[in-house]
Formats: C-alpha cells, sequence, structure tokens
C-alpha cells in the first residue's frame, strides 16, 4: 500500500513539475501584452452631482468589460466576479464630494478594498490555475484559500464600517441608493469568497485521504 502511495506521489509531483514549466513558458509569452493596472484610486474623477456619478458608473462598467476581452478565458470569469469590488470601490471614490463631510473616511475604506481585491484576484488565479492531477492527490490549495480567508475577515468588518456611515451620510436619498448599492456588491463578492475559500479547504485529495486513514489505524 505504502509503496503504491509514494509512486503516485511521485507521478503526480512530475507532472506537476511539467505544468508549471508549461505555465512560465505561457507567462513568458505573455509578458509583452499590457496588463491594465488595478488601482482606480489615483485615477478616479470625483464627480460634481449625481448625473456625473451615474455617468461615471456606466464608463466604470464598460472599461471593465473591455478588459475582460484581453484575459484569456481561464481568468475571466475570476476577474468577472471581483470586478463587482472594483467597480463598486471606483464609484465609492467618485461620490467623495456627494457625501457631506464623510467622503474622505468612505474613500478611504475603498482604497483598502481596492489593495484587497488585488491579493483575492491573484490568490483565486492560483486556486483555478491548479493542476487537476494536483488537486486529485494532494487536495485544494490551503495557502491561497487561507490568503483569501484572512482578506475576507478583514473586509468584513470594512464592510460594516460602510454601512454605518452610509446610515449617517447627510446626503441626497439618490446618492444614499449608490452607495448602499455598492457596498451590497462588496459584500456579496466577500460571501462568494469565502464559498470558494471553505470549497478549497475541503478538497482532501487522496494524500489527505490516507493520512486520515492512517492517522485512524495508529489511534486504533
Amino acid at each position: 500500500m505504502k509503496k503504491i502511495v509514494y509512486v503516485l506521489a511521485a507521478a503526480v509531483l512530475l507532472l506537476d513539475a511539467g505544468a508549471a514549466l508549461a505555465a512560465n513558458t505561457s507567462a513568458g509569452q505573455n509578458s509583452n501584452k499590457d496588463e491594465p493596472s488595478l488601482a482606480t484610486a489615483t485615477s478616479t474623477v470625483k464627480a460634481k452631482n449625481v448625473a456625473e456619478l451615474k455617468e461615471q458608473v456606466l464608463q466604470k462598467e464598460q472599461e471593465l468589460e473591455e478588459e475582460l476581452a484581453d484575459k484569456e478565458a481561464k481568468e475571466q470569469k475570476t476577474y468577472r466576479n471581483q470586478n463587482q469590488v472594483r467597480e463598486a470601490v471606483h464609484v465609492l471614490l467618485a461620490a467623495e464630494d456627494l457625501t457631506n463631510g464623510l467622503g474622505q473616511q468612505i474613500s478611504q475604506i475603498a482604497r483598502e478594498f481596492n489593495n484587497s481585491v488585488e491579493k483575492t484576484i491573484e490568490a483565486e488565479n492560483k486556486i483555478k490555475e491548479r493542476g487537476w492531477l494536483k488537486r486529485l492527490w494532494a487536495g485544494g490549495d490551503k495557502v491561497a484559500a487561507d490568503e483569501i480567508e484572512q482578506e475576507v475577515k478583514m473586509n468584513q468588518g470594512k464592510v460594516q464600517q460602510l454601512l454605518s456611515l452610509q446610515e449617517n451620510c447627510q446626503c441626497s436619498d439618490e446618492v444614499k441608493s449608490l452607495i448602499d448599492e455598492q457596498i451590497q456588491k462588496i459584500a456579496a463578492e466577500q460571501t462568494r469568497l469565502e464559498e470558494l475559500s471553505k470549497d478549497e479547504k475541503r478538497a482532501q485529495g487522496i494524500w489527505g485521504w490516507f493520512k486520515g486513514l492512517f492517522g485512524k489505524d495508529k489511534a486504533e
């Protein structure tokens, strides 16, 4: 039994090394492509009124859709999901002058989400790119899952801060509604990421199953 385990482990390592080499080669071939920056904090123009804010929402949606077209198919789903946060960040930053004194606090939290989404996109891509054989043998990418879990925990606290600021905002009902819509987008994405992290950790793999089996035998 143990010999079979070791042979399988060696085969997985060899195939995984080959997959990693192929991935690096592919990355090298795409290195000359211009990658759009995720940073929006320094490029967002502050809206002067609700009409301008709504126009910025539409422009950001179009910009993000155009970015997706340049991504590989396997990356598009990750970016499409996490673009919900990027779009929300853009709107919250653009609304800074429409929130009667709370704009700077809201913008600061929005910038923190902007930094977080870069980390969660990277971690989610690691999960999506994990080879099927490695997943079968070793289970999910626990490191990437932990990274996502940590970001989600911090972000859930920030969502509550945003909700409190939005509730106390002495701004028009229309601005409040737009801010609330962005908060809900961010909150929904944190829920999705939380489930992704849990699912990845539950993916035990054959090696994990063997370890659990041998552990039970020793205990008995």
